[in-house]
């Protein structure tokens, strides 16, 4: 039983078929890096256009007349990442002529492979989609279509691509975010066209890391589309897997390159006291957000966050102990707040000495600016302490009786 199990999920005809989809990948990673630069070769384009069409008949046979659903979902899924080396190919070319590159008869092969696009491509995508998941292949072909369309754009400009790329990740994971428990999108067909919603995202990000260099922004928008997507695919691991505790270890990792980045982004605009504690709390707020997924741990992803941020702010409250005091209170009124949020009174308590402590500075120094020997200032004092000794008792009751 053991032997046909093992047989029925590594079988060689489906290894044949997972490499023989990885080489059509590589093969159109080729065509298309080659003389990446030369658009006036523009026969490529078409050459990949037919290998599109060939590769939606290719699905369409093996599944209507072979009967062979797997074969058919390989050619179909292929055919949707073709469809998008059509669309980046077509990009290249208005990047050319935006950037004044010659390219002989350009508007004309402009005006020819614009047509292609309504006649051949779309028609290939919706065909992939009705027969992947055909209760979503309207809806779905539409957030194909406009994430593919950013192929087009002819940014390549360090601020404009990071956005871009953001765009393309996060509109179909805003799709799917109200479809994730859908039957028809978690069958094995359903998998390879959500795979295609995120195709677009992920040639952009390829030609970004073939062609440029990412800077501080890029980085941060990269780690970010990263971080976010495994906290999205940690949902379809099983629970209690080594796969779960490796998501975490990528996860806190790249929330510390988002960290990183976010801080090398903001030196130059805040002032020095501010960037440890602008690293602290994103990596600690971030960290904190993994709960959300685990609730069985989210009170300890919550304490691991909050304490994370806390220490490196009031290290810094020690290196700077003068100016550190504002970036202290912020960040411990942040801690405090999602720490009574979700009604964690540790977290509540770490908050209010962090704020403490922030205002320890200020508080030195209005304290040599106040005279105690006046009756008023003892007045006065007296009065604050009643009131704040009334507040603690009324929390005190209240924390009481909903315990």
């Amino acid at each position: 039983m053991q032997l046909d199990t093992f047989t029925n999920k590594f079988s060689l005809a489906g290894l044949m078929r997972t490499v023989g989809a990885l080489l059509v990948v590589a093969a159109m990673c080729a065509h298309l890096l080659e003389g990446w630069h030369a658009w006036n070769d523009l026969s490529r384009y078409f050459a990949m256009l037919g290998g599109t069409v060939i590769l939606a008949l290719a699905g369409a046979i093996m599944g209507y007349v072979y009967k062979d659903a797997k074969s058919a979902r390989a050619f179909l899924g292929l055919g949707l990442i073709s469809v998008v080396a059509n669309m980046t190919t077509l990009g290249g070319l208005i990047h050319s002529l935006v950037n004044g590159e010659p390219v002989a008869g350009s508007l004309l092969l402009l005006g020819v492979m614009g047509a292609s696009l309504f006649l051949v491509l779309l028609p290939v995508a919706w065909f992939a989609f009705k027969v992947l998941a055909r209760p979503h292949a309207t809806t779905m072909l539409g957030v194909f279509a406009a994430v593919s369309a950013l192929l087009l754009l002819p940014f390549r400009e360090s601020l404009a691509v990071g956005l871009v790329i953001a765009a393309a990740a996060v509109l179909p994971a805003l799709y799917l975010r109200r479809r994730f428990g859908d039957v028809a999108l978690k069958t094995l067909e359903g998998r390879v066209a959500v795979l295609g919603l995120f195709a677009p995202a992920l040639v952009m990000l390829g030609r970004l890391l073939w062609l440029y260099q990412a800077d501080e922004f890029l980085t941060l928008i990269l780690s970010s589309i990263a971080f976010f997507a495994s906290r999205y695919v940690v949902h379809l691991l099983p629970e209690k897997s080594v796969w779960q505790t490796v998501n975490g270890v990528v996860s806190v990792s790249l929330a510390l390159v988002i960290g990183v980045a976010g801080t090398l982004l903001a030196d130059g605009y805040v002032a020095e006291v501010a960037l440890l504690p602008i690293f602290s709390a994103t990596v600690g707020g971030l960290i904190w957000s993994m709960g959300l997924q685990h609730p069985a741990a989210r009170e300890r992803f919550a304490y691991v966050g909050a304490y994370w941020a806390v220490s490196f702010t009031v290290a810094n409250l020690l290196l700077h102990f003068g100016d550190g005091g504002v970036a202290c209170v912020l960040v411990g009124l942040l801690v405090a707040l999602g720490g009574y949020r979700q009604q964690i009174r540790g977290i509540v308590a770490a908050g209010a000495v962090t704020v403490t402590l922030g205002m320890l500075p200020a508080t030195i120094d209005l304290a040599g600016l106040i005279d105690f020997t006046n009756w008023l200032t003892l007045a006065l004092m007296g009065v604050s302490v009643i009131i704040a000794g009334s507040v603690y008792d009324r929390l005190r009751r209240r924390s009481a009786e909903e315990g």
